[in-house]
C-alpha cells in the first residue's frame, strides 16, 4: 500500500529546501501494473544478468520520482541497516505472519552523500546518536522512525525517534524505478530477522501479500541456440542418446499485456520441475541427469534454497547449458522482456546412463540397466507459485529408442505354478571388459515336472529388453504356429503365452521343444528382434546395439526369430541324451496313468506249430503315452513283433517318447494234436459234401 504525494515536483525535489510542503492521497493498493521486476534472476541489460531479491514497485506515476509513501503492511519492530547508499529497513512484524523488508527509497546519491536527503515529505537524516532515521511530515504532523530509538532534530526541534511502527504508518518514500537510480519500493520477506544488506537469501513476499496471479500457457520447447530465442517446440527424442537433448520449458503468462516490460497480472513462479513416466506407470517422476534432478527453484519460499546450488556461478550464470540447469529471465526484463521465462533442463538426455549411484555420467550398455529404458513415455513440465499452488502442462508422448530389442527372459511353469521348471535370462555386465551382456540359468530351478501335470498344458512366461508392440510364439517343427499372447502386461515388456494340452500332446515326443519368438518394438519404423541362437547362450560377453544417430547402430546384429530358448524332455535313466551339455533339459515325472494305466497293451499270439518248432509270434498294439513307442525284447529286437518263436515265456519293455515305461510278459503256446472219434472219421469217408474240421490251436 502506498499514499500518493499530491504536490511533489515531477522536475526533481530540493533536498535542501525544507519550505516545501505536501499532502497525500488516502490509502491505495498497488497496482500489478505498476512492478518493475520480479522476484529471482533477472536480465538487467544486454547480456547482464544478476539476482533480484525482491519485488520492485513503482508509483503511481511510473515517469518521475513522485515521494509517494510507502505504507508498513504489518505492524512491528523496525531492524535492519538503514544507510546512505543503499536504504532499507525490515520490520519484525508482531502477528506472526513474516518479517518485511522495505528498500531502495530516497534517489541514491540524491544528497551526494551528504544528508539529509530528501523526496517529497520524507527526510533521511542524522540522529544525535549518529544513526539514522526518516523523517515524515504529513499535513504538518512530523514522526520519526528508524531501526535504533533516539532523538533527531529537524527544523531545529527535537523529536523523538521511533524504533516500533503500526500497519499503514509511512515507512519510506518511491518513486520510478526505471530511471538510474530512481527510488521505489523493493519489497522482499526476511526469514532470518537479518540486518545485513544483502539480499541473496531473501524471500518472495508474494506468498504473503495479495495480488492477481497470472495463469499459465505451459509449452516444452527445443534448445537450438542458447543466445536466441527458443522458437521450435519439442517433439520427441533426438539421437543418440548419448548426446544431451535439452529442453526449455517456457511458461507464458496468458493474456497478459506487455507495456514496457509491465503486465497486468503477476509473475508468480517458485519451481519448476520436468516429469516423466512410462507409459503404463500411473506416477511421475523427476527426471534424473547427470549430476541432480530436473528441479528449479527459485528459492522464494521461506525454507527453501536455491535449486540447483551452483546455476549463478560463471558466465551467463542463469542460463543452462549443456551440463547444467538454470533460468534465461526474460520477465521484466530491461532489455528485450517478454511475458515469460526460459528453464534449461539439459539433463534429460542421460537416459543412457546407469540408473545407479555410481560416478555420474556411467553410461549404459544394455538396456536393463540404463536409467531410461526404450519404450513409450510421456513427459510434462510443473510449475509451482510462490503459494505452493501446481500447475500441470500438456502431456506429450514419445519414444525412446537407443537399442536394439531382444527377449531378455523365458519361464516356463505348470498352469497356476509359481516356480518354473525352465527359466533363462541375460544378466547386464556394463564393466569394461564386457560391455554387454551374459546368459545365465538359475540354480534354484525345479527341472523335474509329472508327466499328467505337463500334458495339461504349459505357460510360457517372456520378458523383452524393453516394452514391444507385437510378440508371437512359434514351436519349431510343429503345426504350433504364430501363438497370440494370453496377455500382456508393462507396455508389452511382458507376455504370457498358453500351450493346452491338445497342442503338447502333439510336441512332448520331440527331442527338443524349441520356442521362436517373433516381434518388435513401438518405435516408428519399428526395429524388430534381434535374432539370438543358441551359440549366443553360451558366449560370456554378447553385445547389444545402441544407437549412434537416426539411421545407424553400434555392434549392429542381424534381426529375425529369437531361436535360443528350447529343452530337451528326458526319461530318467532310459531318456535320450542331451546333444550337447549346453543344451537345458527337463525331466519328466512318470505316473500310474502311463498307457491308460496298464490297460491299453494288447497282444496278438501265434502258437509256435509243435513243441519242438520256432515258428510262434507275438504282436503288440498300444494306446496311451505319447509316440513315437519303443520296444526292448530280450533279443534286442526294437519294433512291436517278435516273430520266430518257440513255445515259452517272453517279456518285454514298452517306452513311450517321454518317461511312460512297463513291463508286459506272455506265453507262446504248443499247436495240439487233434483227438477226433472215428465215427466222425467213418461218416465222412465215401460221403459226399463231407467236411474237414480244422481247429485252431491244434495240430
Amino acid at each position: 500500500m502506498y499514499r500518493q504525494c499530491n504536490e511533489c515536483s515531477n522536475t526533481g525535489l530540493d533536498a535542501n529546501d525544507d519550505t516545501q510542503t505536501f499532502t497525500y492521497g488516502a490509502s491505495t493498493d498497488y497496482l500489478v501494473e505498476l512492478v518493475a521486476d520480479d522476484y529471482g534472476p533477472r536480465q538487467n541489460g544486454t547480456d547482464i544478468y544478476d539476482w533480484h531479491g525482491g519485488i520492485d514497485y513503482n508509483s503511481a506515476n511510473q515517469s518521475a520520482d513522485m515521494g509517494d509513501l510507502i505504507l508498513a503492511i504489518h505492524g512491528g519492530t523496525i531492524e535492519g541497516t538503514l544507510v546512505q547508499n543503499y536504504k532499507r529497513l525490515i520490520v519484525q512484524t508482531t502477528n506472526g505472519v513474516q518479517n518485511f523488508g522495505y528498500g531502495h527509497f530516497f534517489v541514491t546519491g540524491g544528497g551526494n552523500n551528504t544528508l539529509p536527503d530528501r523526496s517529497g515529505g520524507c527526510w533521511l537524516m542524522l540522529m544525535t546518536n549518529g544513526s539514522r532515521c526518516i523523517v515524515t511530515v504529513i499535513n504538518g504532523t512530523v514522526t520519526a522512525k528508524g531501526p535504533l530509538p533516539g532523538s533527531v532534530i529537524f527544523n531545529g526541534q527535537t523529536y523523538t525517534v521511533s524504533n516500533t511502527i503500526a500497519q499503514g504508518e509511512p515507512i519510506g518514500p518511491t518513486g520510478y524505478s526505471g530511471l538510474t537510480g530512481g527510488a521505489h519500493l523493493h519489497l522482499f520477506s526476511e526469514p532470518d530477522n537479518e540486518t545485513s544488506v544483502a539480499d541473496n537469501d531473501t524471500k518472495n513476499p508474494l506468498q504473503y501479500v495479495d495480488y492477481t496471479a497470472a495463469t499459465y500457457d505451459i509449452q516444452l520447447r527445443k534448445v537450438t541456440n542458447y543466445n536466441n530465442n527458443i522458437t521450435e517446440s519439442w517433439n520427441g527424442t533426438s539421437y543418440p542418446g548419448s548426446i544431451a537433448s535439452p529442453i526449455v520449458v517456457r511458461p507464458v503468462m496468458e493474456n497478459e499485456d506487455n507495456n514496457a516490460n509491465r503486465y497486468n497480472t503477476l509473475n508468480d513462479i517458485n519451481r519448476v520441475e520436468l516429469l516423466i513416466k512410462k507409459q503404463y506407470e500411473s506416477t511421475y517422476k523427476l527426471i534424473k541427469g547427470i549430476t541432480h534432478e530436473s528441479d528449479i527453484r527459485v528459492g522464494g519460499r521461506i525454507g527453501e534454497t536455491i535449486l540447483p546450488d551452483y546455476m549463478y556461478d560463471g558466465a551467463l550464470p542463469e542460463i543452462g547449458d549443456l551440463t547444467r540447469q538454470g533460468i534465461r529471465p526474460f520477465a521484466y526484463a530491461t532489455f528485450g522482456a517478454h511475458r515469460y521465462d526460459d528453464y534449461y533442463f539439459p539433463n534429460f538426455t542421460p537416459r543412457l546412463h546407469q540408473d545407479t549411484d555410481l560416478p555420474p555420467g556411467t553410461l549404459s550398455y544394455c538396456p536393463m540397466s540404463s536409467r531410461y529404458n526404450d519404450g513409450r513415455y510421456q513427459l510434462k513440465a510443473r510449475i509451482t507459485d510462490v503459494r505452493n499452488n501446481a500447475t500441470d502442462g500438456p502431456v506429450q508422448e514419445f519414444v525412446i529408442d537407443n537399442y536394439k530389442p531382444f527377449i531378455q527372459e523365458v519361464k516356463v511353469n505348470l498352469p497356476n505354478v509359481t516356480e518354473p521348471f525352465y527359466q533363462r535370462y541375460w544378466v547386464c555386465n556394463d564393466n569394461t571388459d564386457c560391455k554387454g551382456m551374459y546368459l545365465t540359468t538359475p540354480g534354484a530351478t525345479n527341472n523335474e515336472v509329472a508327466l499328467a501335470q505337463i500334458r495339461n498344458g504349459i505357460w510360457i512366461n517372456v520378458t523383452a529388453s524393453e516394452p514391444l508392440a507385437n510378440l508371437t510364439l512359434d514351436i519349431a517343427d510343429s503345426n504350433i504356429q504364430d501363438v497370440q499372447a494370453y496377455e500382456s502386461f508393462e507396455d508389452g515388456r511382458k507376455w504370457q503365452f498358453v500351450i493346452n494340452s491338445q497342442q503338447m500332446s502333439t510336441i512332448l515326443g520331440k527331442q527338443s521343444i524349441e520356442f521362436l519368438f517373433y516381434g518388435y518394438d513401438w518405435n516408428n519404423p519399428a526395429n524388430h528382434l534381434i535374432n539370438l541362437k543358441t551359440a549366443d547362450g553360451a558366449q560370456t560377453c554378447v553385445k547389444i546395439p545402441k544407437r549412434e544417430d537416426a539411421d545407424s547402430w553400434e555392434q549392429d546384429r542381424t534381426t529375425g526369430p529369437d531361436e535360443l530358448h528350447f529343452f530337451n524332455p528326458k526319461c530318467g535313466q532310459h531318456g535320450r541324451s542331451s546333444v550337447t551339455e549346453e543344451e537345458p533339459v527337463v525331466v519328466i515325472i512318470p505316473d500310474e496313468s502311463c498307457f491308460n494305466y496298464g490297460q491299453g497293451i494288447t497282444r496278438e499270439v501265434t502258437a509256435a506249430s509243435n513243441e519242438s518248432a520256432s515258428d510262434g509270434a507275438i504282436t503288440l498294439h498300444v494306446e496311451g503315452g505319447i509316440e513315437p513307442y519303443r520296444y526292448e525284447w530280450w533279443n534286442g529286437n526294437t519294433t512291436n513283433q517278435a516273430t520266430g518263436l518257440a513255445p515259452g515265456n517272453y517279456c518285454v519293455r514298452v517306452y513311450d517318447a517321454l518317461c511312460c515305461e512297463t513291463q508286459v510278459c506272455i506265453e507262446v503256446p504248443a499247436c495240439q494234436k487233434a483227438k477226433l472219434s472215428a465215427q466222425i472219421t467213418k461218416t465222412c469217408e465215401g460221403q459226399q459234401n463231407c467236411r474237414r474240421i480244422r481247429v485252431k490251436g491244434f495240430c
